[in-house]
C-alpha cells in the first residue's frame, strides 16, 4: 500500500494504483444522555465529557458528499481472478476457437 499527500494536506492511500473505498473516522463525537444512564461505571466521567463538549458547538458536517474521491467502474480487474479461473477460461475460448 502507498501512501500520498498532496500540497492541500489530504492524504490519499492506493493498493495497486487503485485507492480501496474507506471513510474517515468522526473526531467529533457527542456523548449522548443515553450513554451516561447506560453506563453506571463510568457515568461521572462521561458527565464531565458531555459538559466539555456542551461549551463548544458542534462542527457542521457536509450532508449528501461521499468521503472518498473513490467511484466504482463497474469493471473487475483480471488481476483479482485466481489462477484457476484464468485456466479455466483460457479452455473455454480454446474450445469454443475449436468448434468454429
Amino acid at each position: 500500500m502507498d501512501s500520498y499527500e498532496f500540497q492541500d494536506g489530504t492524504l490519499e492511500f492506493r493498493t495497486k494504483g487503485v485507492p480501496p473505498p474507506y471513510s474517515a473516522y468522526d473526531k467529533d463525537q457527542r456523548v449522548s444522555h443515553a450513554a451516561i444512564i447506560g453506563n453506571k461505571r463510568l457515568s461521572a466521567v462521561l458527565e464531565h465529557i458531555k459538559q466539555e463538549q456542551d461549551k463548544t458547538p458542534p462542527k457542521k458536517r457536509r450532508v449528501g458528499t461521499q468521503a472518498t474521491r473513490y467511484s466504482s467502474t463497474g469493471r473487475r480487474n483480471n488481476g483479482w481472478n485466481s489462477r484457476l479461473a484464468k485456466v479455466a477460461k483460457e479452455k473455454r475460448e480454446a474450445s469454443q476457437g475449436s468448434d468454429i
